[in-house]
């Protein structure tokens, strides 16, 4: 710093020269992107083929501003910057899906190439220092953190079918066919360190022309959906104007500033667009029993998506709580026929284990592991339900007596099962709910205006039937003018339950300020249930075996007793 007076014939006036040189710029270049990514061909995961690593062009643009920090040597150096870091995936050939081969006019895999391209720019900002090891040599190094905001990212997918020839995509009329395109959601802001090495060229006093190279290693991923990793080679050059030994006036320090005004609070409104009209059925729903478990490939153990409990906890188990669907009840598949065979002494059951025709090549291996997975049954059984072994037979099959069909990876995947039998229909009776409420709702949709004024830093919304909070959701900032309520099953089911037939929701706004206490605003949305005058009766699924259209003697009898004891003379039946 240098100080500097002058004199006058009055007075003196200080001035205040510092040496504050910094350097402010322009940058612009071309870079070579590297895409590490294991992004899916199919939507829904890797097991479809992923693509391969991929590699584009773009440029580069921005400001660059150079601060000293120790002498000529040492600089604070900061960038900011809009780049494209988009580029083409590597191909991808799939094959599974079975085809007719006009040429041999027999099924074949049909074979497809897939390819991806990514549009992605995004504004970048970094920090760092740059040094200048010899001042008499101005090549220079420098070291950033970079912060990259992916700005409107695209992607296009497309297909290309390989063999056989002379198969054509329908809507295309050719081998190649677009199969999406649009906005890759789920990116994210992600981090990098740089690296450069330039040189400076000095033209004029103030001006430097500097091209440099650079790289860009991630530290994080483009999108929080799969690995998506870009590193970057930079090629570019730089004119930067350097200012500095200015002077300075005396600061006349300003008066201190008024008090701040107090923030008005924020004012909010909220108004349903619509009213909920619930009807209430009472239901008696039966649900016939699918006698099977199922295994893993290989496996001879349980899966955990069926429900397992101890010995301790059977007394809490019962099929009035069970779940009011079909797959979720079925899970309690295994606690169902052990309450059944606890309350029935005399029945009996034969498990039969089967495994799907391919898992075990070594003779005889299949068998060891069917005979595995009924006993893994038997054990539970007996281990958690207190059964006599001796009421539980085991008999092994290398496929199933039914089994279905292997072509598909469905049907491969239901031969790998144990099958229950018993010698009485009791154990395997269908699953009863009786006479419960069934709720349905007019809409099922439901929206809300709002509107708010003032700095408001975050919101909250609730709706409340009785005293159960049924919705909520929350957001920063203000709340947008719409909000939409989606009510699935169990939120139509919990408003059913609390109001009466003809009622009202409270629906409630918090806005939380900056500053000061939050504002509440409450609203009534009207909501009305009907009593249906009638019952349903519901047979929900008769099972079939693969490739057969006849039922068994089981169903026969399951279907004879619901009919004599749901329908009668004014009933009407629906299949």
């Amino acid at each position: 710093m240098a100080i500097a007076t002058t004199a006058a014939s009055a007075q003196e006036v200080p001035q205040r020269v510092e040496d504050v040189a910094f350097r402010l710029g322009v940058i612009g270049g071309y870079t070579r992107n590297t895409h590490d990514t294991r992004a899916s061909v199919f939507t829904g995961g890797q097991e479809c083929g992923g693509f391969n690593n991929g590699s584009g062009n773009g440029y580069v643009a921005g400001i660059v501003g150079e601060f000293p920090l120790v002498g000529t040597w040492l600089d604070l150096s900061a960038l900011a910057s809009f780049a494209e870091r988009g580029g083409e995936f590597g191909d991808v050939t799939t094959a599974a899906l079975p085809i007719l081969d006009p040429n041999t006019n027999q099924y074949t895999e049909l074979h497809r190439r897939h390819m991806y391209s990514a549009g992605l720019r995004a504004f970048i900002a970094e920090l760092g220092v740059r040094v200048t090891p010899v001042a008499s040599l101005p090549f220079y190094l420098r070291a950033t953190t970079a912060i990259a905001l992916p700005i409107g990212p695209t992607f296009e997918q497309r297909e290309e079918i390989l063999s056989p020839s002379g198969v054509l995509y329908p809507e295309t009329n050719t081998v190649e066919r677009d199969v999406a395109s649009g906005t890759i959601v789920n990116t994210q802001q992600y981090a990098a360190v740089a690296g450069a090495i330039g040189y400076d060229i000095a033209i004029g006093q103030r001006l430097t022309i500097a091209p440099e190279v650079s790289y860009y290693f991630p530290l994080g991923d483009v999108t929080t959906t799969y690995r998506w990793r870009i590193a970057t080679m930079q090629a570019a050059i730089s004119a930067k104007w350097s200012f500095g030994g200015q002077v300075f006036e005396p600061i006349v320090e300003a008066p201190p500033p008024p008090p701040p005004v107090p923030p008005t609070p924020p004012d909010s409104r909220l108004a349903p667009l619509n009213k909920l009209a619930l009807t209430q059925t009472i239901v008696t729903e039966t649900f016939p029993i699918l006698p099977y478990i199922f295994f893993d490939e290989g496996s001879p153990v349980l899966s955990p998506r069926y429900v397992q409990i101890s010995g301790d906890a059977r007394s809490t188990f019962s099929e009035n709580l069970l779940p009011r669907r079909s797959l979720e009840a079925y899970y309690h598949l295994l606690n169902i026929v052990g309450r059944r065979l606890e309350e029935n002494p005399l029945a009996k059951i034969t498990l039969k284990g089967t495994a799907d025709g391919r898992e075990e090549k070594v003779p005889g291996a299949a068998n060891n592991l069917a005979r595995a997975r009924a006993q893994v049954v038997k054990d539970y059984l007996v281990r958690s339900w207190d059964i006599n072994p001796a009421r539980i037979d085991v008999v092994t099959s290398d496929r199933p007596t039914h089994p279905s069909n292997p072509q598909y990876v469905e049907g491969v995947q239901e031969n790998r099962r144990v099958e229950i039998a018993s010698n009485g229909d009791d154990v395997l009776r269908p699953i009863l709910h009786s006479r419960f409420n069934e709720y349905t709702s007019t809409p099922t949709t439901a929206e809300f205006a709002t509107g708010a004024t003032g700095p408001i830093d975050a919101w909250s919304m609730k709706v409340i039937a009785g005293s159960d909070a049924v919705w909520e959701q929350e957001g920063i900032g203000a709340p947008p003018e719409r909000l939409k309520w989606q009510l699935d099953d169990a939120a139509i089911e919990r408003v059913g339950r609390s109001i009466g037939t003809a009622d009202s929701l409270r629906c409630v706004i918090t806005l939380t300020p900056k500053s000061g206490e939050p504002v509440v605003r409450e609203t009534a949305m009207p909501a009305t249930k009907i009593l249906q005058p009638y019952e349903v009766s519901r047979l929900s699924l008769i099972v079939f075996d693969f490739d057969r259209a006849d039922i068994n003697m089981q169903n026969r009898r399951m279907v004879s007793s619901f009919v004599a004891g749901s329908i009668a003379t004014s009933s009407t039946a629906s299949i």
